[in-house]
């Protein structure tokens, strides 16, 4: 009787996971996935905060990612998709911490280095009346 060698293949695989922050109200610690609630239109003091999302009435789209933390730093991917964006990308982004106002549409992707120095992608955008759902995913 002769013995096959089984092997076995581990492939690294990050699962997305899923925000729905209300516009000028809510921001998320990409670290810990916590939503922080703020009094809408007010920008409080979101210690661990990373991000935010802005309503822009002007255009189509309204939602608009900001940054909620002081040590964080974003790269916008204007009609970069989501599932494209791997951690190989983050030496050529030009991570900003200035304001950019762009549209979030389903298929850009905005990366952001945090306050700690970890980089996450959020992408797959569905605006809604009074929030905006995305995916997002620990790249390093």
């Amino acid at each position: 009787m002769a013995v096959a060698p089984i092997s076995f293949f581990c492939v690294e695989s990050a699962i997305a996971d899923l925000a729905t922050l209300e516009y000028e109200a809510d921001a998320l610690d990409l670290d810990t996935g916590t939503i922080i609630a703020q009094d809408p239109g007010a920008i409080e003091d979101t210690e661990g905060a990373d991000v935010r999302v802005s309503y822009n009435a002007d255009r189509f789209t309204h939602a608009v990612v900001l940054l909620a933390g002081e040590s964080s730093s974003m790269a916008f991917l204007s009609g970069t998709s989501y599932d494209s964006v791997t951690a190989a990308d983050i030496p050529s982004l030009g991570f900003s911490s200035n304001v950019i106002d762009q549209p979030l549409e389903a298929y850009d992707t905005v990366v952001v280095q945090t306050d700690s120095g970890t980089v996450f992608k959020l992408g797959n955008a569905i605006e809604g009346e009074t929030s905006v759902t995305f995916d997002y995913t620990q790249l390093q």
